[in-house]
């Protein structure tokens, strides 16, 4: 895409034009502008060290997806309150990244590079293609398709063992749980056949807490519930709930 004429993308060009080249404005949140881009260096890839992420740059000349998010005036709270807030998210993902262990490190979204010296204040993520929660729940509500079983019990595993992550190693909780927010990630790491489930955004977080987490807990069950049940998969009425694979997430609320 060319970014001539759009005064955000061509902000982020300017910004970054010896690392990345803009593809388009993927959302302006409350604190930033999102871009979509990829890598011009190959060494940005390598030193991410990851066999799943060189492997996205190689092959046929495809470099990899950014998630380049960049504070700007023309944020909705003003620049001010968009380097905040984009501080404390880098705070979390750095809380994150530090206690990460290998079997919930592919849940998250990575933060790599960031700059709160001096402005333009940035962030920069590897994302992987994929969709999120909420494009899943809106193609299968209009074709009425029911969501696999089995793709049910392991998003639902995985992200339940997210939280539980956040909670008893990070000692926060993610305030700001949407289906915009999580993303389903093929191939996966642990069963390639199925995706993975990664948090995508952490714009609001708050210091973990019995009132807290009782809230992220009823949070994720209005998140998750409507994309594998609304969509048209249900547990039978009949099933004995004590020993159904999906009672610890989602008959307990």
């Amino acid at each position: 895409m060319n970014p001539a004429g759009d005064p955000f993308l061509e902000a982020c060009s300017k910004t970054f034009e010896d690392q990345f080249s803009p593809l388009e404005v993927a959302g302006i949140g409350s604190f930033g502008i999102v871009f979509s881009a990829t890598t011009k260096s190959k060494s940005h890839i390598d030193k991410l060290g990851t066999p799943q992420h060189r492997d996205a740059s190689e092959g046929s000349g495809t470099q990899a997806l950014q998630a380049v998010k960049l504070c700007l005036p023309g944020c909705p709270s003003g620049i001010k309150g968009s380097t905040s807030r984009l501080q404390a998210e880098i705070e979390a993902m750095r809380r994150v990244s530090k206690n990460t262990t290998p079997s919930v490190r592919h849940l998250f979204a990575e933060l790599y590079a960031f700059n709160t010296s001096n402005e333009p204040w940035y962030s920069m993520e590897f994302i992987l293609p994929g969709v999120t929660l909420q494009q899943v729940f809106d193609v299968a509500s209009a074709a009425s398709y029911p969501f696999p079983e089995e793709i049910v019990f392991h998003v639902a595993d995985q992200a339940a063992r997210a939280f539980q992550y956040l909670h008893d190693q990070c000692r926060f909780v993610c305030t700001d749980i949407s289906q915009s927010n999580m993303m389903l990630r093929y191939p996966g790491k642990e069963v390639s056949v199925m995706p993975d489930l990664v948090l995508i955004d952490w714009s609001f977080w708050a210091e973990a807490s019995d009132q807290t987490t009782t809230c992220a807990v009823r949070n994720l069950y209005n998140c998750l519930a409507p994309v594998f049940f609304d969509a048209g998969w249900r547990c039978s009425r009949r099933h004995d709930r004590d020993s159904c694979a999906a009672s610890g997430v989602f008959h307990s609320c």
